[in-house]
């Protein structure tokens, strides 16, 4: 609308206005009655005093600018109506009457309408007095006054390829910034001022896709030529409560451009057309969605366009050339680069084909880039282009052995919030450029379960090529193993991680339920050759696994853990409990072990299954050889510096001298003080802690005296995946994309990201 003065905001801009209803009319009424008594001044007397008798001169009465002229026994009336909402269309009759009554009374005898503009003469006994109504009305052409309980919220301005459809996002939100669910919004070819004409963007019409934040993606079209071009949006949703339909538009500015670079030869020969050329990327698919921490080949096309942007079809001015492809992180630095030689199809077109490794990179997007420089009689040229990044996630075993098995597949592995049932042992073993594996969970509404029959070994860590520089680094985070035969198998030159995982019923009938969580073959070679075991394990719960849970060799640390038994059955004579310490050292900190299978003696001798730790002639635990544990109150356990808790209640029984029932039953404030140990230079189990109560003849004595743990403190987890697929949120401490993030990091290996 054409502003008349320079006032930046003027009640004329009255079709700025939102009306809550979707179509308005009104009447804007100039009464001469209303005028003399607002300015008396402009009143006759005697017979003429209810009249406007004296002339009017650029007066503003609302939205109106008025002019009044008397001449004989006429009033030349003239209006200038600022108002965006007239329709043209009046009513004059005498003062103080409605709009819509009849103008008998009141002759108009001539009428001049310019624009917004309207001159009329009027005579009669009330030709000053009169009421002069004009209708206001949102549904005349231009009249774009429309609802503010929905808005469009997208950019302004866009800048595409001009042959090429391009679709942008955008979201249909209510007045209050709240998603819309269901709008249509529709794309129409307009000019600058919001008026649609036939030719530029194609049309288009796309309903909101995403019901939570009211997302919709728009399609803005090729054109034939470069150009400026205008696309007016608008969107209508019908209230589902209100039956109101909402409705609301915006006008987007699309610069339509040319975006291929065509550069000249940098000495141009006589008589000869310089030649160009430019990079045609190929399909665009390849570049969408790649695997983060995986391995990608690109095929980049390669095309000859001399000076008038014309293909030239000898495409052999491009044989022997090459090219750098480079993979670029998105916050800089380089990720990969290769040297390409151009290679023809058997089409005789050229083309590169570069492969970028994209190990140890978790963002979400990328850049790459290929640089040709100046050879053969052609410039330098340089062309970048934006690489997006998604994780892998495994919903069944063959997605999860797939990816395992692809030599370039991601190093970062999620399996889905369910549960997988393997047919048989999933085998872990290097790529070809060493990187580091990593299996991890999904949060959900279950736990990342991978499921045996109790036959066969879960998982196999296996590294052909051991050697101290050569270990093969495994991450498992967040993933429940159950009925595995052993669940986790470690071969020699393995660094093993294992975080936030939870190991229950799983047994290993082979080796009589040594390792059944855990397990790391031993041999005299491998005791050899300890050092190329390194293991941490944290944070991590085991609940009625058979036997032994963890058989460590090398270096462990095993921390922040919770080991659980409430079933008999789980107890494996002489098998201890959590950790055979076969060969190295384990380094044992804040865990707590809980054993309790109630009061009904068992029918042998158990004394070695609820020991909680057993240390070879090669072993320490927390620093003590076997031949420093030959006493009672030894094992490093409890206190400054492991803080570890343990519970014991069970009855064993013992075959030695007279029928003996020993009850470690522990008294209140020392309920946290009840394991025991054993180690390869005594043939008996010692002790550790608060003395076991002795119970000769069955005799039941002091049983009533323990102390049970908080259900909170012996909870199996639930939900214990590190990353929201649907919020793509990681839990905190755990995004790989983190520099250096503290959970990854493996205390037994600097490097182990």
């Amino acid at each position: 609308m054409e502003l008349l003065e320079s006032d930046f905001a003027q009640i004329e801009h009255l079709n700025q206005i939102v009306y809550n209803n979707p179509r308005h009319t009104s009447w804007e009424c100039f009464d001469t009655q209303c005028v003399i008594e607002e300015f008396p001044g402009y009143a006759g007397t005697g017979s003429h005093s209810g009249e406007l008798y004296h002339d009017v001169v650029d007066m503003r009465y609302n939205t109106l600018l008025v002019n009044v002229t008397h001449s004989g026994s006429s009033t030349e009336y003239v209006f200038d109506v600022r108002n965006a909402l007239w329709t043209g269309n009046y009513r004059i009759v005498p003062t103080s009457e409605e709009a819509t009554l009849g103008d008998d009374e009141v002759l108009v005898s001539a009428e001049t309408m310019v624009g917004k503009r309207i001159m009329f003469t009027v005579s009669g006994n009330h030709r000053n007095s009169v009421r002069i109504c004009f209708e206001m009305s949102n549904v005349g052409s231009g009249c774009n006054v429309k609802t503010n309980s929905i808005y469009i919220d997208c950019e302004s301005e866009y800048e595409h390829q001009f042959d090429k459809a391009v679709v942008e996002e955008g979201r249909v939100l209510t007045d209050i910034h709240t998603p819309v669910t269901g709008a249509t919004v529709t794309l129409t070819p307009c000019n600058e001022h919001g008026l649609a004409i036939s030719t530029g963007l194609p049309k288009q019409v796309v309903e909101a896709y995403d019901v939570r934040e009211g997302k919709f993606r728009m399609t803005y079209g090729a054109t034939s030529s470069v150009g400026v071009y205008y696309a007016l949006l608008e969107a209508e949703y019908l209230h589902p409560v209100t039956n109101q339909v909402l409705t609301a538009v915006k006008i987007v500015k699309v610069n339509k451009v040319q975006n291929n670079r065509i550069i000249p030869d940098i000495v141009p020969q006589p008589e000869i057309v310089p030649k160009e050329s430019y990079t045609d990327w190929g399909n665009d698919e390849q570049y969408k969605r790649v695997l983060k921490g995986s391995v990608k080949t690109f095929k980049i096309n390669l095309v000859v366009k001399d000076k008038y942007g014309e293909v030239n079809d000898d495409y052999d001015y491009l044989n022997g050339l090459y090219a750098t492809v480079t993979a670029h992180k998105i916050t800089g630095g380089v990720l990969d680069s290769q040297t390409c030689t151009f290679v023809k199809d058997e089409n005789g077109f050229y083309y590169v084909e570069a492969t970028m490794s994209y190990r140890g990179y978790y963002e979400d997007t990328s850049t790459l880039q290929i640089s040709i420089p100046a050879q053969n009689g052609y410039s330098a040229i340089t062309k970048e282009r934006l690489v997006s990044h998604k994780w892998y996630v495994a919903r069944n075993e063959i997605q999860l052995r797939s990816e395992l098995n692809r030599e370039n597949g991601a190093d970062w592995i999620f399996i889905y919030s369910s549960q997988i049932e393997l047919n048989s042992t999933l085998t872990i073993q290097p790529r070809s450029d060493g990187s580091r594996i990593t299996l991890a969970g999904v949060k959900g509404n279950q736990n990342c379960i991978l499921k045996g029959d109790g036959t066969f070994n879960l998982i196999n860590i296996f590294n052909s090529n051991a050697a101290k520089d050569n270990y093969f680094k495994v991450q498992l985070i967040g993933i429940t193993l159950t009925k595995g035969s052993p669940a986790v198998k470690l071969s020699t030159g393995c660094r093993l991680l294992v975080d936030r995982c939870y190991f229950y019923d799983n047994n290993h009938t082979g080796k009589h339920h040594k390792g059944c969580s855990i397990y790391m073959p031993s041999d005299d070679a491998s005791k050899s050759n300890q050092e190329l075991w390194k293991t941490e394990i944290r944070r991590s719960v085991f609940f009625n696994n058979k036997g032994n849970e963890i058989y460590s060799l090398g270096e462990t640390y095993i921390h922040n853990n919770l080991f659980r038994t409430n079933k008999a059955s789980c107890l494996q004579q002489p098998e201890v409990k959590v950790v055979n310490v076969t060969a190295g050292s384990v380094r044992y900190m804040r865990n707590k072990s809980h054993i309790d299978i109630g009061n009904t003696p068992l029918a042998s001798n158990h004394s070695y299954a609820k020991a909680l730790a057993y240390v070879d002639k090669k072993g320490k635990f927390n620093g003590k050889g076997p031949n420093q544990l030959g006493r009672n109150n030894s094992l490093p356990l409890f206190g400054h510096p492991w803080y570890n808790e343990a519970y014991t209640y069970a009855i064993y029984y013992y075959p030695y001298g007279p029928r003996t029932v020993i009850v470690c039953s522990p008294k209140r404030g020392y309920e946290r003080k009840a394991t025991g140990h054993s180690s390869t230079f005594t043939n008996w189990v010692f002790y550790d802690g608060y003395e076991f109560v002795l119970f000769n003849k069955g005799r039941n004595r002091g049983n009533t005296n323990r102390t049970r743990w908080t259900e909170s403190e012996l909870a199996t987890p639930v939900n214990q995946g590190i990353y929201d697929l649907e919020n793509e949120v990681f839990e905190k401490g755990y995004n790989p994309a983190v520099s250096r993030n503290h959970s990854l990091n493996s205390s037994l290996d600097s490097d182990i990201i």
